[in-house]
């Protein structure tokens, strides 16, 4: 997905193909908060598959270097140190019940069970405790990368370039709401960016195999005024 591309169309919807009153430069910070705001929604739009070294014991960050700064955990799929062996999520309250003391069991190299709380998007657990050596498989949510210039390609696919689009025109309305029919014009795009991932969220979830639960259907941002 290019900057470029996005901004071409949004200037032709606003009439003004000359920036005159939405700079270029301000049209890209709008497309980097719609870049953050579909991650928001959609953890998945840029996911990342990698190999990570666990630290000894139970508690696990995801990882946040240059370049793919993690925000939220998804999933671990399985050891790559060793005997490759699957693992499965745990619920924190059966370990918690049937083994009190997991956090001080015997560390091995070989994990079987994850936890995970949505309340604390950038920490997991494993069991049995980690030894040194101990590698995973792991798919987490990372930050996309921000455009600083028109001519940069965006992180996100071009599946949610009609979202990006949709979001970028709500906030360039939301400007100008104190103007007769930008207010409207705003809302329509906010709902027209929630319906886009709404769809999306559902399509996939429809073709998925394995899913337990559907998913929520992203809520319409608010329409805010001013700059």
């Amino acid at each position: 997905m290019q900057v470029s591309d996005i901004i071409s169309r949004v200037e032709r919807t606003l009439f003004d193909i000359t920036n005159v009153r939405w700079p270029e430069a301000e049209l890209i910070d709008y497309i980097n908060d719609a870049q953050q705001a579909v991650i928001l929604a959609r953890p998945d739009a840029n996911s990342k598959n990698v190999t990570m070294p666990l630290a000894v014991g139970t508690r696990q960050t995801i990882p946040s270097d240059a370049g793919r700064v993690g925000i939220r955990f998804l999933r671990l799929t399985r050891n790559v140190a060793g005997d490759l062996r699957a693992i499965r999520e745990s619920s924190r309250v059966a370990l918690d019940n049937e083994l009190p003391n997991w956090h001080t069991a015997n560390p091995s190299t070989s994990i079987q069970h994850y936890v995970f709380d949505n309340v604390d998007p950038k920490i997991f657990y494993v069991y049995p405790p980690a030894a040194s050596g101990a590698q995973v498989e792991i798919i987490y949510s990372a930050l996309p990368a921000k455009a600083t210039a028109v001519g940069d390609t965006l992180t996100l696919s071009d599946n949610y370039l009609n979202a990006v689009y949709d979001w970028v025109l709500y906030r360039c309305y939301s400007k100008d709401a104190s103007y007769a029919g930008n207010l409207q014009r705003a809302q329509y795009h906010a709902n027209a960016f929630a319906a886009q991932l709404g769809i999306n969220m559902q399509t996939e979830f429809m073709a998925a195999s394995g899913q337990q639960a559907t998913p929520t259907p992203a809520a319409a941002p608010q329409v805010r005024t001013g700059g």
